[in-house]
């Protein structure tokens, strides 16, 4: 191999990493304005329209913040009510076109929300998820420039704040996505920290090894250890990373001989059955 046939190699591998997709800044193109649909995919709460359209708002305003050109309000409501919009929905690629002829749109966006019922847990909190499965379009020519799908889990003190804060997680970790950026964790899912897990009437050593392995195997424990037995009563210490609500109802739905009686910061109250 010679030293100038290992120039143009170097070269042109150069080349390729600098223009292939990974080394691109962003998901999403900056040369066109952004025209944004969320829609319902699946049977949904009744009102959840309302979530929608704060979700959309969402996801333009972190678009608007990372030097994109959104479509205004007025205009969009303009395109929403469109044929051809409805079309574009489906994918349909003539529909995708006129909506860039008629309404100067450089990228169509589409995001197809999935919004199950919120479930109630015991402690009368309710757990919410929301997905949308995103698709965005180039108008000039009809072809997907993007296509992904984003989710958000989020706990309420009713259903409809449960969803609409699930799905507001989903819509900025879709917004991440067509920016290029990695998404940001919600501050429930996102904090760890150390829960004293408190054990009363417990009578022997072997229930508090029981419940210690218990908490092992539950969602967002990273760690778990036991540090106190002694007049009916054990201590175990969590690393948590998550809701402190939720880890007690999810060791109230794992442990069945086991009462959950307090939930507070950084500490749980239970006694055995």
């Amino acid at each position: 191999m010679t030293a100038a046939y290992s120039r143009r190699l170097l070269a042109g591998l150069l080349l390729l990493f600098l223009f292939s997709p990974s080394a691109a800044q962003s998901a999403l193109p900056k040369k066109g304005t952004v025209a944004l649909v969320l829609h319902e995919g699946s049977a949904s709460l009744d009102g959840s329209g309302q979530t929608l359209g704060t979700a959309e708002a969402t996801v333009l305003e972190i678009l608007l913040q990372n030097g994109y050109s959104v479509v205004n309000p007025r205009r969009m409501e303009e395109i929403r009510r469109s044929k051809a919009a409805r079309a574009a929905l489906d994918g349909d690629v003539d529909a995708i076109l006129r909506l860039g002829s008629q309404y100067g749109v450089g990228f169509f966006v589409s995001g197809r929300a999935k919004l199950p019922q919120p479930r109630q847990n015991e402690f009368g909190l309710f757990t919410a998820t929301a997905d949308i499965a995103v698709e965005a379009y180039s108008t000039a020519t009809g072809k997907y420039v993007f296509s992904g799908t984003a989710s958000g889990k989020q706990l309420g003190y009713s259903a409809g704040e449960a969803l609409e804060k699930a799905l507001t997680e989903a819509a900025r970790a879709m917004a991440a996505s067509l920016v290029g950026a990695p998404p940001q964790e919600s501050a429930a899912l996102s904090t760890s920290a150390t829960v004293r897990l408190t054990l009363n009437k417990v009578t022997s050593f072997n229930q508090i090894n029981e419940v210690l392995e218990t908490c092992r195997h539950l969602a967002g424990v990273t760690s778990a250890k036991a540090t106190g037995y002694s007049g009916g009563a054990g201590q175990i210490e969590l690393d948590y990373r998550g809701d402190i609500q939720e880890l007690g109802s999810s060791l109230a739905k794992r442990q069945n001989n086991l009462a959950v009686r307090v939930v507070g910061p950084g500490q749980i109250t239970a006694e055995f059955q």
